[in-house]
C-alpha cells in the first residue's frame, strides 16, 4: 500500500513533462553557459595563434630585409617559441571545438514528453510487479 502511494506520487509529481522541463531547464542553462565559455575560450586560442603567426611573419620579414641576423641564437629560440605557441593554441582550439561539438543538440519539448511517457510506463511496469 505504502509502496503504491509513493510510486503514484513519483509518477504524478516527478514524471510529468512540466516538472521534467523545470528540472532539465536548469541543466540546459548550465550547459549553455559552459558552451558560451568554451566558445569564448576557442576565440581566445585562435587569437593567440594568430598573434604568434603575425609575430613570426614580422620576424621572417626582418630576416629577409637583413634587419635580423639568421645566425642569432636568440632569434632561433624566439622563432621556435612562437611556433610552439602557435601550434599549441591551434591544437587546443581544435580540441575545444571537438568538445563543443560533442555536446550535441538540445532537448526539445516533444522529447521531454516522450521521455516522461516512457518513464511513467516503465515505472508502472516495475511497480505493478511483485518483487522476485
Amino acid at each position: 500500500m505504502l509502496d503504491r502511494v509513493v510510486a503514484e506520487h513519483i509518477e504524478q509529481r516527478l514524471l510529468q513533462p512540466m516538472r521534467l522541463e523545470q528540472i532539465l531547464s536548469r541543466v540546459l542553462d548550465r550547459r549553455e553557459e559552459r558552451a558560451k565559455r568554451r566558445t569564448t575560450h576557442i576565440a581566445e586560442l585562435r587569437k593567440r595563434a594568430a598573434e604568434a603567426e603575425a609575430k613570426l611573419k614580422r620576424l621572417y620579414d626582418a630576416i629577409e630585409n637583413g634587419i635580423a641576423d639568421v645566425s642569432d641564437p636568440m632569434l632561433k629560440e624566439r622563432v621556435t617559441e612562437l611556433k610552439a605557441i602557435r601550434d599549441q593554441a591551434r591544437a587546443d582550439a581544435e580540441r575545444a571545438e571537438g568538445a563543443l561539438d560533442r555536446l550535441g543538440s538540445s532537448i526539445t519539448p516533444q522529447a521531454l514528453k516522450t521521455f516522461a511517457s516512457l518513464a511513467r510506463k516503465a515505472h508502472a511496469n516495475r511497480v505493478g510487479r511483485l518483487p522476485p
